[in-house]
């Protein structure tokens, strides 16, 4: 039987591509949006052999992740955070964030309080982006 992963899509663009990587590699994955994660305490999470959260689309610190944080701080499976998710891992163990004074999108830099999404729109024009 195939290892399956559990793909947390945080909204970044990315997901097909780590869905696709994942699946290249032999492994089942399950692709679910953060508003419908199960339960830390349900049987859930431990259905899964791993579980890799995307890059994030909102500040880390915002109320949305709750549940997902939850699922993070369970420790059931092995975890695998991407640019934003690896934020929400350390969030999760109580490391401190801080909003700095630019956002990143692949390598083009985004003001504060711009989204990935506007840098990936703006980028594409110069050769593409990836957001997460």
């Amino acid at each position: 039987m195939r290892p399956h992963a559990l793909i947390v899509d945080n909204g970044s663009r990315s997901v097909p591509l780590i869905a696709r990587e994942v699946t290249s590699a032999g492994w089942a994955c399950t692709v679910l949006p953060l508003t419908t994660l199960p339960r830390a305490g349900s049987a859930g999470p431990a259905a899964f052999d791993a579980v890799i959260l995307s890059g994030t689309d909102l500040p880390v610190w915002a109320p949305v992740y709750h549940d997902e944080l939850d699922l993070i701080r369970s420790g059931r499976v092995p975890l695998l955070g991407i640019c934003g998710g690896l934020q929400l891992i350390g969030r999760a163990f109580g490391a401190d964030l801080e909003e700095g004074g630019h956002h990143a999108c692949g390598c083009t830099l985004w003001p504060a309080g711009g989204s990935c999404s506007q840098a990936a729109r703006s980028a594409s024009r110069y050769g593409g982006c990836h957001e997460d």
